[in-house]
């Protein structure tokens, strides 16, 4: 499968960092979360090369694709070629629900339970058991593991002075807030995604700010403007009104 091939309605499955994934869905070529209450879109397209990984972030590589809730692609590992020891994560249904073992056997001739895996229980006692998937250590937690890419907060909105910011986090959906462009939250207090706050907190400042209006000259006149959101401001609220009646702006005349 490539990237040709992914289109609306499909679900993926990233590589993700240490023992989290991330799953997004499809829509008019952008990924939104599945585990998000929001929507608005945390990967386009056109960050995945054709072999869906991710140009940039390694823990964004596509492993899993779904569509009509059946797995129809999953990024290939010959396991029969793995080697008797090798070091791996097991887990049936929830990858958060795993243990960390060294693989014993592989069955490819078994329906669901195919590996076979020694590890130690919560006790610290030895133990061996089969499961429905595995997955090799060093693809899931890398021995330098990676940064995730900083992803804008979504759903943002200003206090009246556009001195405080509330948003959600793009992964999660959680609640956030930043106060002072020097002094914000870089992480969201949930899931520990880094956030990045500067094209939002440049909106703020700009906003704060005092601006002149955009003065284009047209047939019948001219058209005068926001130059922050471009709302057209009608000819008697020239010079009247101190705020863009579009965005809310100040306006400087």
């Amino acid at each position: 499968m490539n990237k040709r091939d992914l289109k609306d309605g499909m679900i993926v499955r990233t590589r993700g960092i240490k023992d989290e994934y991330y799953e997004f869905y499809i829509l008019n070529s952008k990924f939104y979360s599945k585990a998000s209450v929001i929507e608005e879109a945390s990967l386009e397209m056109s960050d995945f090369n054709d072999d869906l990984t991710h140009k940039e972030y390694k823990n964004y590589d596509i492993m899993k694709v779904f569509y009509d809730n059946k797995e129809i692609w999953e990024r290939p590992l010959d396991w029969a070629k793995i080697a008797f020891g090798t070091e791996v994560v097991a887990y049936d249904d929830l990858i958060t629900n795993r243990v960390v073992g060294k693989l014993l056997k592989y069955d490819n001739r078994a329906e669901c339970y195919k590996f076979f895996v020694y590890y130690e229980n919560e006790f610290g006692a030895p133990q061996a058991g089969f499961f429905k998937q595995c997955a090799l250590l060093k693809d899931v937690e890398p021995e330098e593991p990676e940064v995730a890419k900083p992803l804008k907060p979504v759903n943002y909105k200003y206090d009246k002075d556009f001195k405080v910011v509330k948003a959600r986090c793009p992964i999660c959906g959680t609640l956030v807030v930043s106060a002072d462009p020097e002094e914000k939250d870089d992480q969201c207090p949930y899931c520990k995604i880094e956030l990045d706050w500067t094209d939002i907190w440049d909106k703020a400042t700009e906003k704060r700010d005092p601006v002149k209006p955009v003065i284009t000259e047209i047939e019948d006149g001219c058209r005068i403007e926001c130059p922050i959101c471009k709302t057209r401001i009608k000819d008697d609220e020239i010079g009247r009104d101190e705020v863009c009646p579009g965005c809310g702006v100040k306006i400087k005349w």
